[in-house]
């Protein structure tokens, strides 16, 4: 494949400092999902508890934190704890990847109902 060229639609000073801004906080996240995962693995799992819900606390816009959080909730067997950030996630992400969270809400269900 070919590009024959490439257009540069042109941007406002402040659009420019908006999608810096949006970059930069997006390069913060991904350090602190990694720190978060860095923690799992090394076997400090409040470490990363206490950072994945700091950053859903902070309304981050990217799954991997509430995806490891229900997966360390299941694990522990704190399953209100796995069903609220599950639940959180289907709010955050009604509009997109919502799949995950959906699947994983229905098994926390059948899990409670296959108890009584």
């Amino acid at each position: 494949m070919r590009i024959e060229a490439i257009c540069i639609l042109p941007m406002t000073r402040d659009e420019l400092v908006d999608a810096q801004a949006r970059e930069a906080l997006a390069q913060g996240y991904t350090r602190e999902i990694t720190t978060g995962r860095a923690l799992e693995y090394a076997g400090d799992i409040a470490g990363a508890i206490a950072i994945y819900e700091a950053l859903l606390t902070a309304g981050i816009p990217f799954t991997p934190p509430y995806q490891r959080l229900a997966i360390i909730y299941r694990k522990a067997q704190r399953f209100d704890d796995e069903e609220r950030v599950v639940r959180k996630a289907l709010w955050r992400f009604s509009r997109g990847p919502a799949q995950w969270f959906i699947l994983r809400l229905a098994k926390i269900l059948a899990q409670r109902r296959a108890k009584q």
